[in-house]
């Protein structure tokens, strides 16, 4: 349940303006009702310097605010985040604000303010009603943006008593992913069995058939003839593996001194993702180790696993990933990796040893 905290703001000269209100209520009224005394001037004044601010409060405990969920995005990608605003009250609120802000790196499209990290948007909504918000964001840099505090504002028809209600949200975030580079990966998957060629693959059990999936140029002994004359469309089996491939991929974002961040730490970390969604596309188990320092493991640690869960974790891993964080020495890192209870079957991948060698590191 979201926690929420209202404030009253009063501006200095809201006596005057009170007065001025009701001097113009007072003989707007009071013209129509041909009223002229000073009994239905202090009325007018009572009604709206002392009312006004209660009902501003009351209504705003009669509004809710909540964000749909997290979201997950690519550099340079846009999404939208949908915000939920409730008024339980009788009343319309005809003029109100929610001001939601990020840190650098989130720019919101069409919003109210000069920073474009900060979304403003005026809204409407009538008495009972509930009403969800699309908001319209480009994601500019990787990062994982908490999105835990928003602020609804509030004022009376002549804008002199202001009411702010601080929503203390559950958390979402907006996780923004690196990018993904284009190269095609040359992974080792090639082993000799013998001097013997063999018809059978020794990586798939082709008596187990566990389904089928659209055609990728397979060998035209896999498709599923049943299928395409059904469908009308190529489809391919899938057959069980019988050797499993597993990697632990090693990513190392240390200078040589073993103390400060590498320069193009940013381009290693494309590189990183990259390969991990490589790897889930192949459907093989990967872990991945970080020398960035954590209590519990000493590095950042994604034990072995697969699937698309497993493939996200490992994304938020690389989208969390900050200059300022704690670094591991490069000496110290790697020893611990060799003390680790990794798979011994795994093959490790070291992301700048491996990208240098394929030559495709910039200069």
């Amino acid at each position: 349940m979201n926690e929420k905290e209202v404030f009253l703001h009063t501006p200095v000269y809201y006596r005057k303006g009170v007065l001025i209100v009701s001097l113009i209520l007072f003989i707007v009224f009071g013209f129509f009702s041909q009223l002229w005394s000073f009994v239905y001037f202090l009325l007018c004044y009572i009604l709206f310097g002392l009312l006004s601010p209660r009902i501003l409060l009351f209504v705003a405990h009669q509004i809710h605010l909540n964000i749909d969920k997290s979201i997950r995005c690519l550099e340079g990608q846009q999404k939208f985040l949908n915000l939920i605003v409730e008024n339980h009250s009788v009343l319309p609120l005809d003029s109100c604000t929610i001001t939601l802000s990020t840190k650098e790196g989130i720019t919101w499209e069409s919003s109210n303010s000069r920073e474009t990290n900060l979304l403003k948007k005026h809204v409407r909504l009538k008495k009972q009603e509930k009403r969800i918000f699309s908001c319209k964001f480009q994601a500019i840099k990787r990062g994982k943006y908490v999105l835990s505090k928003a602020t609804i504002s509030l004022s009376d028809p002549f804008g002199i008593f202001e009411v702010s209600i601080v929503y203390h949200l559950l958390p979402r975030h907006i996780v923004v992913y690196p990018t993904f580079l284009q190269d095609s990966f040359t992974l080792p998957e090639t082993f000799y069995f013998g001097e013997r060629s063999s018809k059978i693959s020794p990586f798939l059990d082709e008596t187990t058939l566990i389904g089928v999936k659209t055609y990728e140029h397979e060998p035209q002994k896999y498709i599923y003839w049943p299928g395409v004359a059904k469908t009308g469309t190529l489809q391919t089996k899938v057959f069980a593996r019988s050797s499993l491939y597993e990697y632990i991929v090693i990513l190392d974002l240390t200078s040589k001194d073993g103390y400060a961040i590498r320069s193009d730490y940013e381009y290693l970390i494309s590189v990183t993702a990259t390969l991990i969604n490589h790897l889930t596309e192949k459907g093989y188990r990967f872990g991945l180790f970080v020398n960035r320092f954590n209590v519990k493991h000493g590095v950042t640690f994604l034990p072995l696993g697969e699937g698309r869960k497993h493939y996200w974790n490992a994304l938020e891993i690389l989208s969390s990933l900050k200059e300022e964080d704690q670094w591991v020495q490069s000496v110290i890192f790697h020893k611990m990796i060799q003390r680790h209870s990794v798979s011994a079957y795994a093959r490790k991948i070291y992301v700048t040893e491996w990208y240098q060698y394929e030559k495709r590191m910039p200069s």
